[in-house]
This record gives C-alpha cells, structure tokens and sequence, in this order.
C-alpha cells in the first residue's frame, strides 16, 4: 500500500450514512467498516510479537555458557556473585509475554448490538492501540536490551575485535554512556541511554579505527565475535561482500 492510500485510508469515514455537518448535508455512501486497515494493524502487532521474541533469543544465547562459546555465565564480572544481564533478560520476557497478548487479533472480535442493527465493525480502533503499544514500548524495548547485551559480549571477546559496522554500533553505545563489562550496577538507565543512542543522527557518528578491519586468524574461532557463527569462505578472485550491519 503506498504511502497516499495509507494515509487516505487511516483518515477515511466508516460510518455509514456521512453526515457532513460543515455543508448540510447527510450521505450514504455505502461504507461498510474498517476491516482491511484493522487487518494489517493486527498483522502489525503479530510481527512486532515475533521481533521481540528474537531479540529475547539471542540474549539468552549470550547468558547461556552452554551455548555462548566460552563467554562468562550471565556475561557477569564475577559469576556466581554478580548476576551480570540476566535482569534484562527477565525484563526482555516480560515484555514478550506482553507483545503476545497484544498480538491476539482485535479484528475478528465483533459483538451484535443494538437490538442487532449493529451486526458486524471492524474493530480498528482497539487494533490501532493495540498496534501503537506494541511498536512504541514493547519492541524497543526487547531490541534495546539485546543491543547492549551484543556490545558487552564482543567486549569480552577481546583482543578479537568485530567488523567496522558492528564495531561501529559498540563505540556509538560506549560514547552515548552505555558501559562495558563490570560489576552489577542499576541496568536501567543504560537500556534507556541504549534506545536513545540509536537515534543519534549518522553525521555524529565516531569513525572507526582501521585496526577494526582486522579478522581473527584462529578459524577454529567464530568470525563473529559474539553469536558464534562460521566464518565464511572467500574464494580467490571472487569479490568480497560487504556486511550490511
């Protein structure tokens, strides 16, 4: 749907007949109800629900030591003492929980009304709120706290040092006052300074050293220095792709 048909759409009239108070006049135009825009509202809330679901994941990979290739349990400073991230990661299930409830769909939930004159709506409007809550709290929220817990596993991975792209995201978290790996602290105010770091206009960005470009020389170790992935090989002659991150 383009831009022009999606605004035309949200400010549409659904009641049926118009009444078109400024110019006197009352028209039936045979508008039913609001149902193909509660539907992508509600395919909104489901998509939002599945985002946050895996950011949830890949934290939990990182606190996992069974599956977090070597980092510390709970990438804390003193495990068994410190409880490191699992807070956020508490934090992060919540509001996953939560952003499955938002997902059920409002617009096949219709009740007769009015002595039945009312038979069918779209439900639209509690579609809209449900969508608005889960994109403006929810999934920010889950990616926010999956983004600091991917800076603080590459930092603990050194001396390895990530990509420019990746190393670009942690050196703009570090300078928007996120910290690093440490003892437990009021996680808080950095999960909030994590979602505000990642609106900073481009043109403030750091650049990155040129020592970011090094790639780790054990291929026994992940190339990516936090989630544990395979490096991939480079054929002779075949041009390298870049990373989109």
């Amino acid at each position: 749907m383009r831009p022009a048909s999606r605004r035309a759409s949200l400010a549409a009239a659904v009641d049926n007949p118009v009444v078109l108070a400024d110019e006197s006049r009352v028209e039936s135009n045979g508008n039913f109800h609001g149902a193909p825009v509660a539907y992508v509202l509600d395919f909104l809330a489901i998509v939002a629900a599945d985002v946050a679901s895996i950011a949830e994941r890949r934290t939990d990979r990182f606190l996992d030591k069974s599956r977090n290739h070597g980092l510390p349990p709970f990438l804390a400073d003193d495990p068994g003492v410190d409880s490191g991230l699992m807070i956020a990661q508490y934090t992060q299930a919540a509001i996953v929980s939560e952003l499955k409830r938002l997902a059920v769909p409002a617009s096949v939930d219709s009740i007769p009304s009015s002595a039945m004159q009312e038979d069918h709506v779209s439900m639209g409007w509690s579609a809209a709120r449900k969508a608005c809550a889960a994109r403006s709290t929810g999934c920010p929220g889950c990616s926010r706290s999956s983004l600091m817990t991917a800076a603080r596993g590459l930092n603990l991975r050194a001396p390895l040092t990530p990509g420019p792209g990746t190393g670009a995201v942690v050196d703009l978290l570090r300078d928007a006052g996120v910290g690093g790996p440490g003892t437990d602290r009021f996680l808080a105010p950095e999960i909030d300074t994590a979602h505000q770091a990642r609106h900073r206009p481009r043109r403030h960005r750091r650049r990155h050293r040129r020592d970011r470009r090094t790639r780790m020389t054990n291929p026994r170790l992940p190339i990516h220095a936090a989630t544990g992935t395979e490096p991939e090989r480079q054929e002779p002659g075949r041009p390298r792709r870049r990373c989109g991150c």
